[in-house]
Order: C-alpha cells, then structure tokens, then sequence
C-alpha cells in the first residue's frame, strides 16, 4: 500500500502561505506536525522562525510578532490539547484585530471519536474568535492537479482572511496519516518550490496597482454575472461601459441585467457553453466573474473546462469559485465595479464579440415550443406582464435562466433564494414579497417545493397577497433527470425519482384558494394571467417521461447549429 503525500499536502499549504507573504512562523514541538515541521525546515533561508515548547507561550509570542509587524504569523502545533493551550492568545487577537494564522495537525478523520490517543475535537474549537476556518481533507498517496490549486486556494484565502475585511485569527487543521515523515516519492519535489497558485488579491486600498496597466485584462474578455451581485452595483453604468468597450455578457436571471437590454448581451449562453466544441475553438482569455455562481449548470461546467484566466469580483472576503482556478481576487464596493472595470480593461479584442453575437443569433428560434418543463417556461414568460417573478430552486430557476429573452415591452424583475439553493420556504419568501411590493407576484415552482412549505398556504389564506402560485408538477424531481445517475435506471428510479400522490386541488380547497389546472399548450394559451383574481393557484400537469428529452434536444439543436 502507498504511503500518504504527508509532505507535499504540508508543501503546499506552507509554501502557499510563503508567496502570499507570511515570512514569521512559531512552531512547537510534536510528532502530528512533522510534516509541516519538514516543510518549514525546506523554507528555512526565506523565513524567520522560532521554535517554542509551550504553545500558550507560542500563542502569545505570535501575537506579540503580529502586533509589531502587522502582518499574519504562523503557528505550527500537534494534535490534541496543544492547539487547546492557543486559546488565551487566539481570544486576545480577536479583540485587538491581530492578525495570525493557526495551522493545527490532527488525526485522520478514521481515528477521531475512536479512543485514539492524543485526538480531541479540534473542528471549530475556536468557535467565533476566528475570522475563517477550514478542516483540510486527509492526504492520499498521490494528488491531481485540481487537488493541487484546492489547496494552495485554501492557503491564499487563509492569509487574504486573516487580514481583510478585519484582520484577525484563521485557522486551518491539518489530519495527517503515518508514517508523518517524507516519503521517496517526495525527496526530490521538495528541493524547489511547489508551483504556487498564482491568485493575487486587491482591496480598495491596493486598487491603485491597476493604474500602471500592469494587471490590465487584454484581448478576448468575458463578464460572467452570477445569481448574486451586489446590490449597490449600479447596472445602468455597467450597460454602458460594456457598450462602450464592446464587451460581451453573460448574465444570470436573478441579475435582472438581461431587462435592460444590452447590446452586447449573449442570452442563448446555455446552448453555445454546452457546445464541447466551444473551449478549442472560442476560449476567452480572460473571464470576469461578478457576483457568486451563476445557475447555469451549463456556465458551471464550462467554468471548469476553460483555460481562461479568472478574475473575481465581489464586495466582501466570500469566494465564489469552486474551480480554484480563480488568478485574482478584488474586493470592492460594487458602486465602483464599473469604475474597476473601466481602468482595467483595455485593448480588447471586438472581434470576439462579434462572434459571440452572431452565434447568439444564430440560436435565436432554437427554444423548445413543447408542452415540457423548459417549452413551458418559454410559453410562460411570452404570457406574462408587469410583474415580479419568484423562481423556485432546482430546474425550475434553470429552465428560466435557459429562456428569458430581453423585451422592450415587458417589465419583469426576477427574485429567488439562491444563496444556498434550497427548496424550503419558496411560498413564504414569495408571499413575504407580495405583502411588500406593489406589483403582482408570481411564484413558479416545482411540486417538491410547493409540498415542502405547505404550511405557508396559511399565510395566503390569511393575507390574501397578490400573488399566483404556479407548480410545476411532473412528480417530482425533475432536476436529477439531467444528472448522470438518471443513466443508473435501477437506483435512479429507488432513490431519487419522487413520485407524489398529494392532490393539489384538494390542498388548495382546503385552504379556500382558487384553483386552475392545465395539461397541454392549447389550455396554457387560453389562460389569462390578467384577469386572474389574486390570490389563485395554477398547476401545470407534465408528463415527467418528457424530461430531460426537450432539454437535451434543445442543447443538441444548439451544438448541431453551431458545428
């Protein structure tokens, strides 16, 4: 059996550390730590370092270092009570916002809660005196690239954390597997530097290194808008920047950017990012991302596969790029995004939107018109005027992420609960937004969803909102048909096909609310949404075989157009 990469996972986190900008580290003695230890002692001629018994004497001789210099120290201790004994210098740091990194070696998560000596609870043992936390996966005997950028990001975000937007105590623990000292495969990859993971960050107090051109972003440039931006961006000056400079946009439904019709706009993103031939023939080299992640399952895997460098934009310390391929971080009020982006990028190359348009355009008339999940939402949007409209999670967000085209006649603002993409509270949320807006709301869901915050009818019942509560009801689950375990028919149809048997109209009788059923287009055409008396709600009866069929055809129109 291989022996576990002890050396190389300790390599990376420290050596990580070193290229952000840690140069003090405090280490105390213990045999847990040996292979951060090792790669300490690699570093020695581009360190300073201390080796101290105690580690509450440890603690607070960091922090009297970190109190001098203003930078982030590393402390370095075994398993065990060790990391207990920094507790007294971890509390004062916190309140005097000294920043100090703690990277604790523990057990492998096999020996924990198993009478393994030397072994506490070590996760989160700091509770809320730490700025940021992270329990670091157990080392195998050998790793991947990707493996690679996930934890030298963990070590970038680490030190960024202990310094912005406060500064203050990270902590990062460590489980290491015997034998803890270096193996052969090791020796010699130690000799150097391990490749570093070459993500930068910028706060406003350090924007002033765009002025020299030096991090400009050059050439073929695209903006990724994810499901959550900030709220004090200012989207009108963004629409005319991007027009100005003739860059291209993918923007997430819950932007509510595609309503306001910019010109450089890519709104069939779905169907041209799916493409396996887009990354070799229309890479971008360079991808701004806006915001937390799009909905888009389709931009995700993309995200993944594009060699392109990544830059993020947000307001705050959270990261937003579960690639870990991500080469600069900036960190900004988003009142001065347009302004960043503005001084930023420069000698672009328009041709690229050009040909981002004109295959935009070419898949203009490829949405599905059938009676399926994605064709309704298409047929819904075309019928609906002047209103909110709160999506649902799970395909029902996606479908209409997929659909929603730019109409100078319509007014439609798009809201839901995508900040971790749960299907509880739907109806609530929704109901909460009627009771508080002036317009119309309508809430579009699956039947999961609708039978998951079934209690929130009473809130309809007793408020009467003006809202239109309308499910989607192809019993259940219909997300997982676009995932690869729907392939595994025997498990698939077990353990995550969700058939329901509840009767929606009975649910609705029983809380007094109007009741309306469609089960093809011809019936979809004739309802009126506005003569509907509010509160009401419509079912859309789907024939769940037809899914994901028009969602894949849809995607292979799209690839076949674009060959």
């Amino acid at each position: 059996m291989k022996t576990p990469l002890n050396l190389t996972y300790a390599q990376l986190i420290v050596d990580e550390l070193i290229r952000q900008g840690v140069t003090r580290f405090v280490c105390s003695p213990g045999s847990r730590s040996t292979p951060l230890v090792f790669a300490i002692s690699l570093r020695k001629e581009h360190i300073k370092y201390h080796i101290i018994i105690d580690e509450r004497s440890a603690g607070f001789f960091a922090l009297g270092q970190a109190k001098e210099t203003a930078q982030p120290v590393a402390l370095i201790c075994t398993s065990g009570t060790a990391v207990a004994n920094y507790f007294p210098a971890i509390v004062e740091a916190h309140y005097t916002n000294i920043p100090m990194i703690v990277l604790s070696a523990d057990r492998p998560h096999s020996l924990r809660d198993a009478g393994a000596n030397q072994t506490i609870d070590q996760i989160k043992i700091f509770g809320g005196y730490v700025n940021h936390f992270v329990d670091l996966p157990t080392p195998q005997p050998s790793i991947t690239d990707h493996e690679r950028k996930v934890l030298t990001g963990i070590a970038a975000k680490a030190y960024h954390a202990s310094l912005f937007p406060t500064k203050g105590v990270v902590h990062l623990n460590l489980p290491f597997v015997k034998p803890l000292e270096p193996t052969e495969e090791e020796t010699l990859e130690n000799l150097k530097f391990v490749k570093g993971s070459k993500i930068k960050f910028f706060h406003p107090r350090k924007l002033n290194g765009f002025e020299n051109g030096d991090d400009s972003f050059q050439g073929k440039v695209l903006i990724i808008m994810g499901a959550i931006i900030p709220d004090d961006l200012d989207l009108f000056d963004l629409k005319a920047l991007l027009e100005q400079k003739g860059v291209p946009v993918v923007a997430d439904v819950l932007t509510n950017f595609r309503s306001l019709g910019c010109s450089t706009l890519i709104q069939s993103f779905e169907g041209i990012l799916s493409s396996s031939n887009f990354v070799k023939r229309f890479d971008p080299d360079t991808i701004i991302l806006i915001g937390k992640n799009p909905s888009s399952i389709s931009v995700n895997k993309f995200l993944y596969k594009t060699k392109a460098q990544k830059i993020q934009l947000s307001t705050n310390s959270d990261w937003n790029d579960e690639t870990y391929q991500t080469t600069l971080k900036v960190e900004l009020p988003g009142e001065q995004i347009p302004e960043f982006l503005n001084n930023s990028i420069t000698q672009i190359d328009t041709g690229y939107l050009s040909l981002l348009s004109s295959l935009d355009k070419s898949l203009d008339d490829s949405l599905p018109q059938s009676f399926s999940e994605i064709g309704v939402a298409n047929k819904l949007l075309q019928m609906l005027e002047d209103s909110t409209i709160f999506l649902a999670n799970s395909s029902v967000i996606r479908n209409f992420d997929i659909v929603y085209r730019f109409s100078p006649h319509k007014s439609l603002r798009f809201l839901g609960n995508r900040g971790v993409s749960g299907i509880d509270g739907n109806i609530s949320t929704a109901v909460g937004v009627a009771l508080s807006s002036e317009n119309r709301v309508y809430a579009i869901m699956g039947d999961l969803a609708f039978l998951h915050d079934l209690n929130s009818m009473s809130i309809v019942q007793k408020y009467k909102p003006k809202v239109g509560i309308i499910v989607f009801n192809n019993s259940g689950g219909g997300l997982f048909k676009r995932l690869p375990i729907f392939q595994h028919k025997t498990v698939f149809s077990e353990f995550y096909s969700t058939p329901q048997n509840f009767n929606i109209k009975d649910i609705c009788a029983a809380f007094s609310l109007d009741y309306y059923e469609v089960t093809a287009m011809e019936s979809l055409n004739r309802f009126n949404f506005a003569e509907m008396e509010t509160p009401f709600c419509l079912e859309i009866k789907l024939i769940s075989d037809a899914e994901p069929e028009a969602y894949l055809e849809y995607l292979k129109t799209c690839q076949n157009k674009m060959a």
